[in-house]
């Protein structure tokens, strides 16, 4: 077996759970945005007395911040990572529960019913999850603050382009819209930021590990034998180039639900 394929096999047979990206250390560069959202979370959650954060993964981020508010509960939409998430999340006092949303961009009335009153959370965070801007405003409590950090439209076009995808269609998930749906739904936007920075794969098998896990979201169009030929493809720049380098697009913002004012009481 030569190198090629034993990076590619060791790839394909390492577990994936979660949303947990720790077999790349060392093999992948992610390019770092001006903004650290992990430290925006942090700053916002300080005072925070009932924390909701949406599309947890197995809960990688939202533990490492932990010690957590008094009431803090995840939501997770991909079920073999509800007891990953239950695992990391319980010991620290938080709830995990069930729940799926639409992609922000699909036509019509978007799914994503949040299974909690009006009004029940000062703090909801949201990185990289699809969500429904109305029901974040109404399960916010007045003066309660919406984070979220997104993948931009462009994430991965190398990639996209080295597998062969059609160019997406419809409305384009990016800040501007982001905006458009979160200021529909009544928040006050406080913080935006739109980059695309620089990401490097190192070796192919980091590649090749990293399609299997963004994959089924990213990439649903390629089958396999598309896959080992990109791969190969991909292999010769590194090998050449020392890596490959793909864009890696993001944005941000922060929202505040206004206050009530003493008529509408």
């Amino acid at each position: 077996m030569d190198t090629f394929e034993r990076l590619v096999a060791e790839a394909w047979a390492r577990p994936f759970q979660g949303w947990d990206f720790r077999f790349l250390d060392g093999r992948y560069v992610e390019g770092r945005t001006s903004w650290d959202y992990p430290k925006l979370l942090r700053t916002k959650m300080a005072g925070s007395g009932a924390y909701l954060d949406l599309g947890t993964g197995g809960g990688e981020i939202v533990s490492a911040l932990a010690p957590l508010p008094p009431r803090s509960v995840a939501t997770e939409g991909f079920r073999p990572n509800l007891q990953v998430a239950l695992r990391k999340l319980s010991p620290l006092g938080a709830d995990v529960v069930f729940s799926f949303c639409d992609d922000n961009t699909a036509p019509g009335e978007p799914r994503g019913a949040l299974p909690f009153r009006d009004g029940a959370f000062d703090l909801i965070s949201d990185r990289h999850e699809a969500f429904v801007a109305a029901e974040a405003a109404r399960v916010l409590r007045p003066g309660g603050t919406f984070i979220t950090q997104q993948v931009g439209p462009d994430n991965d076009q190398e990639l996209a382009l080295l597998l062969g995808e059609p160019e997406a269609e419809g409305r384009r998930w990016d800040l501007a819209e982001a905006l458009t749906q979160v200021r529909e739904a009544g928040l006050r936007v406080t913080e935006s930021c739109e980059e695309k920075v620089s990401s490097r794969f190192l070796d192919v098998g980091a590649l090749a590990y990293y399609l299997k896990a963004a994959g089924p979201l990213e990439f649903e169009e390629a089958d396999l034998a598309t896959v080992e030929r990109s791969l190969r493809e991909a292999d010769a720049e590194i090998q050449s180039e020392g890596s490959f380098e793909v864009t890696t697009a993001r944005f941000y913002l922060v929202a505040e639900k206004l206050e009530e004012s003493p008529s509408q009481h």
